[in-house]
C-alpha cells in the first residue's frame, strides 16, 4: 500500500522550549527542494546519497541570520514516511525554529496537522494501526516499564497477534465459501462439524486476548492504594514513598479527608500511590467503615498496601482487614506493611506469621525510612513477577481494539450458531466475514476515515 501526498508538510519535531538541538522535519515530494533553499552546504542537498548528512549553514531572512545546521536526507521509499524527508537540525531557540518554519512554509510546505507523519507512514504501508498509536505511546511513557510495553506494541507485538487471527479466519472463509461454489456438484472442501469446531477455537482465541492485556496504554502506571484502619500511618507512608509531603498528617485519626494521589517510579515501574480518605466517626463503628473503604480500593486497585501498626496488638479490625484483602480472587495483589517499626514493637510475632502465610510482609517505619528500600522491592517484584497484571504484558488492548475484538467474537459466535442450526455455509459465511472486517478495523485494513482522524488527532504536531 502506497499513498504517496502531493503536498510536502513541515514542523518542528523536538520538544517544545529551549534546548542545545532542535529538528525541523519536512516529509513529501518537496522535501529535498524546500530544504535547500534555506541550507547552505558545499555540497547540495539534492546530490547526497539517501541516509546521509551534511553540515551547513541556515540561511534565513535574506542572508540576515547565518546559524550552523546539519540535514539529513532520507530518500523514498526508505524513511519514516515512506517520502523524501528532510530533518535539518539547529540550535533549539524557539525564535529560530519559528523564522525556519516560516521560512520553509514560504518555500511551498504546508504546516503538518497533529501526527500526520505518522499518518503518512500508516497510509504508505510502514505501520498498521497499532504500531501507529504505539508511537504516542512511547512517546509519553513516564517510566521502563511503560516504555517496554509500548516498544513491544511498537515493535508489532499486537499486530502479529491479530494477523494470526485474521489468517486463520481468512483460510477457514475460503473453504467455506469454495464449498457454496460447489454446492451444485455435490462436494464439500469442509464439513459442517469440522468448520463448527474451527470457529470455536477462534472465538476462544479472539476471547483470550482481550483479556491478555491492560485496557489502555500504559500510562497511568500501577494504582496501588494504600489501605488501613485510621492512624495506621497511611499518609506518612504515601509521603515517604513520594520523597515529598502530599498528604496532612496529624495525630488525629481520620485526618484525610479526600483521596490523594502522587506517581512514583520505583525500579522502573510506574506506580500512582492512593491513600484512601480517612474514616470520619459517626454512629457507625469507625473500624467497618475502614473495612468498607478498604473493600472499595481492592475492587479498583491493581495493587493494595495494607498498612498496620506495628506499635499495637493486631486489632480486630486490622486482622479482619488483612483476611478480607488476602481472601480474594482475582483481585488486587497485597503487601502488608507493618508500619511504626521505629516504635516500641506491640504486634506479636505469632501475629506476623499469621499474615505472612498469605502474603509478602514488610517492616518499615514511615518517620524513619527504616524499611522502605525493602517495601520498594517487594512491590517491583510483584509487578516483575506478574503477580500484578497493569506493567508485565508484552501489549496493551486498548478500548478500540478491545471493541473490535468483541465485535469479531460476536460474529464468531453468530456463524457458530448458524451452522448449528444447519442454515447452510451461506449464513455462516456472512458473519465470518464480519469477524474478519472487524480484526481488519484493528490493524487498519478497513478503517474509516473518522477514526483516523479521531486517532491522530491526539499526537503531537510533529510526530
Amino acid at each position: 500500500m502506497t499513498h504517496y501526498s502531493a503536498d510536502t508538510i513541515v514542523a518542528t519535531s523536538s520538544p517544545a522550549g529551549r534546548s542545545a538541538r532542535a529538528i525541523v522535519r519536512l516529509s513529501g515530494p518537496d522535501a529535498v527542494r524546500i530544504a535547500s533553499a534555506v541550507f547552505d552546504a558545499d555540497q547540495p542537498l539534492g546530490s547526497i546519497q539517501s541516509y546521509t548528512s551534511a553540515d551547513g549553514f541556515l540561511v534565513l531572512e535574506r542572508g540576515q541570520i547565518r546559524c550552523p545546521a546539519a540535514a539529513y536526507v532520507m530518500l523514498a521509499p526508505r524513511s519514516y514516511t515512506r517520502e523524501d524527508v528532510v530533518e535539518l537540525h539547529t540550535a533549539g531557540s524557539p525564535p529560530l525554529l519559528a523564522e525556519l518554519v516560516d521560512a520553509l512554509t514560504g518555500e511551498g510546505a504546508r504546516p503538518a496537522e497533529p501526527g500526520e507523519f505518522t499518518r503518512r507512514a500508516f497510509l504508505n504501508g510502514r505501520l498498521d494501526l497499532t504500531q501507529a498509536e504505539a508511537v504516542q505511546a512511547v512517546i509519553g511513557a513516564r517510566s521502563e516499564a511503560e516504555l517496554r510495553v509500548s516498544q513491544a506494541q511498537l515493535g508489532g507485538a499486537f499486530r502479529d497477534l491479530v494477523e494470526g487471527l485474521r489468517a486463520d479466519l481468512l483460510h477457514l472463509l475460503a473453504e467455506v465459501e469454495a464449498s457454496i461454489d460447489f454446492t451444485d456438484q455435490d462436494i464439500r472442501l469442509i464439513e459442517p462439524a469440522d468448520a463448527a469446531a474451527r470457529v470455536e477455537g477462534l472465538k476462544e482465541r479472539v476471547g483470550s486476548v482481550v483479556g491478555a492485556g491492560p485496557a489502555a496504554a500504559p500510562k497511568d502506571g500501577v494504582a496501588t492504594a494504600i489501605c488501613g484502619l485510621p492512624n495506621a500511618g497511611k499518609s506518612s507512608l504515601l509521603n515517604a514513598l513520594a520523597g515529598r509531603n502530599r498528604a496532612i498528617v496529624t495525630p488525629v485519626p481520620g485526618t484525610t479527608r479526600d483521596t490523594v494521589e502522587h506517581a512514583v517510579e520505583i525500579g522502573g515501574v510506574q506506580f500512582r500511590l492512593i491513600d484512601t480518605a480517612g474514616v470520619r466517626r459517626t454512629g457507625r463503628n469507625i473500624e467497618e467503615q475502614a473495612i468498607e473503604r478498604t473493600s472499595r480500593a481492592l475492587d479498583s486497585a491493581d495493587l493494595v498496601l495494607l498498612v498496620i501498626d506495628g506499635s499495637r496488638r493486631l486489632a480486630p479490625g486490622a486482622k479482619k482487614l488483612w483476611e478480607q484483602a488476602t481472601a480474594r480472587r482475582g483481585g488486587a495483589t497485597v503487601i502488608a506493611v507493618i508500619n511504626k517499626s521505629d516504635l516500641v514493637r506491640g504486634i506479636s510475632m505469632a501475629a506476623e506469621g499469621r499474615i505472612a502465610q498469605r502474603c509478602p510482609v514488610v517492616n518499615a517505619s514511615a518517620v524513619s525510612g527504616d524499611g522502605l528500600d525493602d517495601l520498594r522491592a517487594e512491590m517491583a517484584a510483584a509487578v516483575r513477577s506478574d503477580a500484578v497484571d497493569r506493567s508485565a504484558h508484552a501489549f496493551w488492548v486498548g478500548a478500540r481494539h478491545r471493541a473490535g475484538l468483541v465485535r469479531a467474537a460476536g460474529a464468531l459466535a453468530r456463524s457458530q450458531e448458524a451452522l448449528a442450526d444447519d442454515l447452510g455455509f451461506e449464513f455462516a459465511a456472512v458473519d465470518l466475514r464480519g469477524a474478519l472486517a472487524a480484526l481488519g478495523d484493528i490493524v487498519g485494513t478497513t478503517t474509516a476515515d473518522d477514526v483516523l482522524d479521531t486517532i491522530f488527532s491526539h499526537f503531537c504536531i510533529g510526530k
